[in-house]
C-alpha cells in the first residue's frame, strides 16, 4: 500500500490490518487515533460493517467516507506507515467524542488503577 504521513487523528483510511492470529491480514477501514509515531506507525481502531457487542456506531458514516453503516471495534492496533492506504474521510466531532469515551473506558480504569 502507498505510505502516507498526511493522516491526522480522526481520519478514516484503508489499511492492511493483521488478524489477531497473526496468520493473515485484510485491507479494511480504520480510524486513525493519533499522528505518526517516531517509530513510523499509527495508533488505529478497526471499523466493521457487522455490529458486535461493545462496538460503537459511526453515526455520520457517509461523511467519514464509508460506503455503508459502520462500527468501531474496541481494539487498538499499531499499524506501520507502509500498511496505511488511502484516506477516505474524517469522523464527525460527535463520532470522535464517542470514540474518546470508549477509549477512556478501555484504558483509564486499568491504567490508573495500577497506581
Amino acid at each position: 500500500m502507498p505510505s502516507t504521513t498526511a493522516l491526522s487523528p480522526g481520519d478514516v483510511a484503508f489499511a492492511e490490518v493483521d488478524f489477531s492470529d497473526q496468520g493473515s491480514s485484510k485491507k479494511r477501514p480504520v480510524v486513525v487515533l493519533g499522528p505518526r509515531t517516531v517509530y513510523g506507525d499509527f495508533a488505529c481502531m478497526a471499523l466493521t460493517s457487522v455490529e458486535n457487542p461493545g462496538d460503537i456506531p459511526v453515526n455520520d458514516w457517509e461523511s467519514a467516507g464509508l460506503s455503508s453503516p459502520s462500527w468501531v471495534r474496541p481494539t487498538l492496533a499499531m499499524i506501520e506507515e507502509t500498511a496505511m492506504g488511502t484516506r477516505l474521510g474524517m469522523l464527525s466531532r460527535a463520532d470522535k467524542r464517542s470514540i474518546a469515551a470508549m477509549l477512556r473506558k478501555m484504558i483509564a480504569p486499568v491504567f490508573f488503577a495500577q497506581g
